[in-house]
């Protein structure tokens, strides 16, 4: 009978999508179904980037946004669950309402994306944004302002923290670090205007960076120890300047994931940087793969880019690779081969058989043992028994809620591993930049 009565609900839902289609109204039905779906009890506007701090009523009820004439700001639709959890919308519509009663030059497309017409100097204009989805509605009281930036009105914070014109702040090479800007202009507003500001010409150091991935947030970081001005400008009516002293204290235990790679030419190596960071509230390892300092010892050989990328042009070497963070250096030898070169390996068992997967047993308090084989599969199509190498690496990685059910011989026995508790582990072995894996289980009797 349910099921009868759900096929008689889903043909109904079909006929009313039909009906609403044939009367152009099918977006407004889509609009009510995902409504339901997701528990939404209102919607409200935001501004995707400049934020209006001061004057602000609290959302939901009518927020207001000062923005600059002249500018285009990109808002987004938000609903507001009965647990009031925020959803991204899409497929909304938005209009404008002009408050001075005549047809101005402000629009929105379908997008949200606002551009706010031209004013004369110093003065404001006020418009209504509304927002339909569904049977709901919201507006935004926009106040288009051609007043400028106050004098002294452009500000910095560091980490969300304020700091006066010209102060220093003290960050770990390598670490990020957020900056963001406020501005208090002549209309009165306070507005965070990280997204206005062009960040890279705050900086002219290139031993530093900012990654502006959210325009919401510069994240400064450099490579090298030394003290750099960050001078961010607004539209040229204001600057403000933070010295950002990045010192080598903070950062312990660098680490690169090889120190061996071989490539063919146009072939490419992802290496990855990890060390210690503590910027004042204990160690916290972190991915600094992207603020380290990459450099090719020869470019003709091979290339590096800013992210840790090796790219493989002629052959040659073993070449050096460079990986600093301040004082802290490591390098890796990189070889480019056009003749023989390392296209693959693969674990083998006692009988010379490719394996994955290894079940070990304990009885009587014995465990068992496998002697595993590393071999190298080279692009000349010959075969090399790498187990012993002393570029091999041999170790265990445990799997979440697992002890320690097995050893693996790195030393004298390489690649023999031996089961010592019930549990399930990887064997991972790895050679010259390359890595493979082998489950094993082991049971008790």
């Amino acid at each position: 009978m349910k099921n009868y009565i759900g096929k008689i609900t889903i043909a109904l839902l079909i006929l009313s999508l039909t009906a609403c289609e044939q009367s152009g109204d099918s977006e407004g039905l889509k609009q009510e179904i995902e409504k339901n779906k997701l528990g939404i009890a209102s919607i409200i506007i935001k501004p995707k980037y400049t934020r209006t701090l001061d004057p602000v009523s609290t959302p939901p009820a009518n927020p207001q946004y000062y923005f600059a004439h002249g500018d285009q700001e990109q808002l987004q639709a938000y609903g507001i669950t009965s647990t009031n959890d925020e959803i991204l919308l899409s497929g909304v519509s938005w209009e404008i309402i002009d408050n001075s009663g005549s047809a101005g030059a402000t629009t929105i497309d379908t997008n949200g994306l606002l551009k706010t017409e031209t004013l004369p100097a110093s003065q404001t204009k006020d418009v209504t944004v509304k927002l339909n989805f569904a049977a709901l509605t919201a507006t935004a009281d926009v106040v288009i302002s051609s007043h400028p930036l106050l004098i002294d009105g452009l500000s910095i914070k560091v980490n969300g923290a304020p700091v006066s014109n010209n102060d220093t702040r003290t960050v770990v090479v390598c670490d990020t670090t957020t900056l963001t800007a406020q501005g208090v202009f002549g209309d009165g507003s306070t507005r965070d205007i990280t997204s206005k500001i062009d960040w890279t010409a705050a900086l002219t150091n290139t031993n530093a960076r900012f990654n502006l991935d959210d325009l919401n947030n510069a994240i400064f970081s450099s490579h090298t120890n030394a003290t750099y001005a960050v001078t961010p400008d607004y539209k040229g009516q204001g600057s403000a300047t933070v010295n950002m002293l990045v010192a080598q204290t903070g950062l312990d235990n660098f680490s690169i994931n090889t120190t061996e790679v071989t490539l063919k030419p146009d072939e490419t190596y992802e290496f990855l940087a990890h060390a210690d960071i503590d910027s004042g509230t204990g160690n916290v390892n972190k991915d600094l793969t992207r603020q380290a300092k990459w450099t090719s010892a020869n470019a003709a050989i091979f290339t590096v880019n800013n992210a840790g990328l090796v790219t493989g042009v002629a052959k040659g070497g073993p070449n050096t690779l460079t990986a600093q963070c301040g004082s802290a250096t490591l390098t890796a030898n990189i070889t480019v081969a056009t003749d023989s070169y390392l296209q693959d390996i693969k674990i083998l068992d006692a009988n010379s058989t490719t394996i994955s997967y290894k079940e070990l047993a304990i009885t009587n308090n014995i465990g068992d043992t496998v002697q595993l084989k590393l071999q190298a599969y080279m692009s000349n199509n010959t075969e090399l028994d790498v187990t012993t190498d002393e570029g091999t690496t041999w170790e265990i990685r445990l799997l979440p809620h697992s002890g320690d059910p097995v050893t693996v011989n790195n030393t004298d026995h390489k690649g023999l591993v031996t089961a010592i508790a019930a549990g399930t582990a990887e064997v991972v072995a790895k050679y010259k930049g390359k890595e493979v894996d082998l489950s094993v289980i082991v049971t008790s009797n």
